[in-house]
C-alpha cells in the first residue's frame, strides 16, 4: 500500500458521509470542498494524500478555481491603480505645501 492510499484511508476515517461520498467521486466536489480538504489534509499533516486530491479532482474545480482568479486579478490592479492615485494627489499636496 503507498503511502498516499494509507493517508486516503486515515483521512476517509475522520470524515463523515457526505465527505466520503465527495472524496469516493459519488458526489460533486466544489472548489470550497476542495480547499477544505486541502487546508485539512495540510492540518493533519497527510502531504502525499493532499497532493493526490488535486490531482484527482482539480479538474472538477479548475473553472471555478480559475475565475476565482481572474476576480482576484482584477481587485487587485483595481486596488493598484487607487494605490498609485493616492500616491500622486499626497505627492502633489506636499511639494504644493513646501513650495508656499
Amino acid at each position: 500500500m503507498s503511502e498516499s492510499e494509507k493517508e486516503k484511508k486515515i483521512f476517509l476515517s475522520y470524515c463523515g458521509s457526505r465527505d466520503q461520498e465527495l472524496l469516493t467521486g459519488r458526489k460533486k466536489m466544489t472548489l470550497g470542498d476542495m480547499e477544505r480538504f486541502s487546508f485539512l489534509t495540510e492540518f493533519f499533516g497527510l502531504e502525499s494524500y493532499g497532493l493526490n486530491l488535486w490531482k484527482e479532482f482539480g479538474d472538477d474545480v479548475e473553472e471555478p478555481l480559475d475565475a476565482l482568479i481572474k476576480s482576484f486579478t482584477a481587485v487587485l490592479m483595481w486596488y493598484q491603480h487607487a494605490y498609485q492615485v493616492t500616491n500622486y494627489v499626497l505627492h502633489k499636496r506636499i511639494f504644493k505645501k513646501s513650495a508656499s
